[in-house]
Order: structure tokens, then sequence, then C-alpha cells
């Protein structure tokens, strides 16, 4: 996670451990995506994904965004604090 910071990257994920990192511990981050589509396999999960990005894309960078099958749910990421 510091890495994607330090390089503008959003982490795209599966983990729910990242939401308890960053609104329970604090940590920063530049964009999350946790994708929450319920499908057979990744092949089935894919064309929703991509069905979807352009919602996506246009708000990833400072929120945690929570993808599923139907709906995205997008909420601000604590910034980092400027010295």
């Amino acid at each position: 996670m510091e890495m994607a910071l330090q390089t503008s990257r959003i982490l795209l994920t599966r983990d729910l451990d990242f939401g308890e990192l960053v609104y329970r511990e604090g940590q920063v981050a530049a964009g999350i995506i946790l994708v929450r589509i319920r499908a057979k396999n990744q092949m089935e999960r894919l064309p929703i994904f991509q069905q979807l990005w352009p919602q996506i894309a246009i708000q990833a960078l400072g929120n945690f965004v929570v993808v599923s099958n139907f709906q995205i749910r997008v909420r601000p990421l604590h910034m980092a604090s400027e010295d």
C-alpha cells in the first residue's frame, strides 16, 4: 500500500482487509478499488467490471470504491497530511 501511495497508484483488490487498514488504522492510500462482483469465476467477473469501468475510473483517485454487480459505492479516503 505504501508503494502504491508513493507512486500515486490505485490499488485493485478483492481483499476486505484494506478497508480495515484505511478506516480503522488510518493508513493512507491514493485510491482503492474493492471488487465485490459475484460470479462463478474470474472470466465471468471481468465483463461486469469492464462495463462499470468508466464510472469507476473517474472516481477511484482519493476514494475507496466498492464495486458490486449492479452498484458502485464511493467513500473518501484519508488524505496524507502536508508538511
